[in-house]
């Protein structure tokens, strides 16, 4: 190829007669002008010859058909005029095919266009959720502000039919909303828009949600045993309703599977259950409870069988100490830290920050030999919850003293 050019093109019938010719860049120029409407903007987008040329996939000096990328998306494509023979408009680019096999070649300055009109896409709010207030007459809903620099507002949508919204609600630039006056028990679909001074954008994703005085009942419980004995670990999905307070645990032994026992948990979604018989079956539900004392039905029931996997019985002799890491670490509620005596001492075992400073005495006093267990609830010795972190427990027994860390995750 010559020094000027840059590449090659193959053109002809490959069976009859195939000749290279070199491709000289660029063939043309081409721009993109937008004129923008009150409603509609008018594009352009044009290319002038460089020199005498065909642009194609054929002829002198080939090339491709002019593409051009749109700065913006669009829809609701009407061409007004264009003097290529062809064109194809999506909603972020536009293609003019405008040679054709057989066609002379065009001369240099010799421009071809296709002008159209437009709106331009407005992407919907996303990070649409909607949240029961707990009240029985309201929902809360939330959404991201769209990233358009033109959206001066949103509306919300919504009714009690799928995708048929009976009622309208102009909230302006907020990303938030409550909305009241709704019937209890009904279920409601809803979905928000963001609208310019020239157009309303598209429907976000619908949510559906139903107003209620009472709580749903939580889901996801899940019950893992983690083989230290006597101790099942529970969690669960937290409930989405605004003025949810609490959970209550209740639990039973099989047989026969009642309920016998009680626990109120607070807002935690996690909690260890201790005290319970090894190799025996337990039925687990969960209860959410909101700030009126509005509780909701029981979860779906989890079963689990607390087991000692291999005991510190059988790992450690009594003629030695020895003080385990605590579980489960991390832990939200509470944590069982077990240790072994081999013979009667005087026992400390105390909790520390990260300042060194202790903050809650487990044991102090006088025990006898063997495997011994205490139990943190994650509070100080003034029995305040302490914050999440990192802590230090320390035994002190005779002679014998070891530090391990733990993990506090609320």
């Amino acid at each position: 190829c010559p020094d000027d050019t840059n590449g090659a093109a193959i053109y002809g019938d490959p069976a009859l007669d195939v000749r290279v010719e070199p491709v000289r860049e660029p063939l043309y120029e081409q721009e993109v002008v937008v004129i923008p409407g009150t409603d509609r903007d008018t594009i352009t987008f044009r290319i002038t010859m460089n020199e005498k040329g065909s642009p194609g996939f054929t002829g002198k000096w080939g090339g491709r058909h002019p593409i051009a990328f749109l700065p913006f998306r669009v829809e609701d494509i009407d061409i007004v005029h264009t003097n290529a023979y062809n064109t194809m408009i999506t909603d972020n680019l536009a293609l003019m095919y405008i040679w054709k096999q057989g066609d002379p070649p065009l001369e240099e300055g010799e421009q071809r266009e296709v002008v159209f009109t437009a709106k331009r896409y407005l992407a919907p709010p996303w990070g649409f959720t909607v949240r029961d207030v707990g009240d029985g007459t309201a929902l809360y809903l939330v959404w991201q502000k769209g990233t358009a620099p033109q959206i001066i507002g949103y509306k919300v949508y919504y009714g009690t039919i799928s995708q048929i919204y009976t009622d309208t609600i102009d909230v302006g630039v907020d990303t938030s909303y409550t909305l009241d006056g709704l019937t209890e028990g009904t279920t409601y679909y809803l979905a928000v828009t963001a609208y310019t001074a020239q157009q309303e954008g598209h429907f976000s994703h619908e949510e559906a949600c139903i107003p209620q005085t009472t709580p749903r009942a939580p889901t996801g419980l899940t019950v893992t045993d983690p083989g230290v004995g006597n101790t099942l670990v529970l969690d669960w999905n937290a409930n989405t309703e605004l003025d949810i307070a609490g959970y209550k645990i209740y639990y039973g032994r099989f047989p026969p599977f009642i309920f016998t026992d009680t626990i109120d948990v607070g807002d935690t979604v996690h909690y260890t259950v201790t005290e319970l018989k090894n190799d025996s079956t337990y039925r687990f539900a969960i209860s959410a409870y909101d700030s009126d004392d509005n509780e909701s039905g029981l979860s779906q029931a989890a079963f689990g069988t607390p087991t000692r996997s291999v005991g510190l019985e059988e790992q450690i002799t009594m003629n030695a100490y020895f003080l385990s890491q605590n579980c489960p670490n991390p832990f939200g509620y509470k944590t069982i830290i077990e240790y072994s005596l081999p013979k009667k001492v005087k026992v400390s075992l105390r909790i520390y920050n990260l300042a060194g400073q202790c903050i809650r005495i487990l044991v102090d006093e006088i025990q006898e030999q063997g495997l011994k267990r205490a139990t943190w609830n994650g509070n100080d010795g003034f029995e305040k919850r302490v914050p999440s972190g990192i802590y230090f427990y320390r035994l002190d027994a005779g002679e014998f003293t070891s530090t391990k860390k733990l993990t506090l995750l609320r």
